[in-house]
């Protein structure tokens, strides 16, 4: 499992390299709870905007899980998945 996590880091800093961002993934669950670095992620291989509905930089846990809600359902939109499967486990 950790060199799936580590080939899974360095995937994602390749794609974020030449982003103007500077983010660097140093820990997948650590670097990804508030969603902007998936934000950012998502952006940049699918060319579609994500909207941060509580901010880009958030401290609270409320508006960052709000945050990565948004950036799943995004994700969900872009992907196309029907709105019957949308959130379901």
């Amino acid at each position: 499992m950790k060199e799936v996590v580590s080939n899974l880091t360095k995937w994602v800093n390749q794609v974020l390299d030449d982003s103007s961002t500077r983010i660097t993934v140093q820990n997948l669950e650590t670097d990804l709870f508030d969603g902007l670095v998936l934000k950012v992620l998502v952006q940049k291989l699918s060319g579609q905007p994500v909207v941060m509905p509580a901010g880009e930089f958030v401290q609270s846990e409320e508006r960052q899980r709000i945050n990565l809600g948004a950036v799943l359902r995004r994700i969900e939109d872009i992907i196309r998945v029907p709105e019957e499967e949308r959130g379901k486990k």
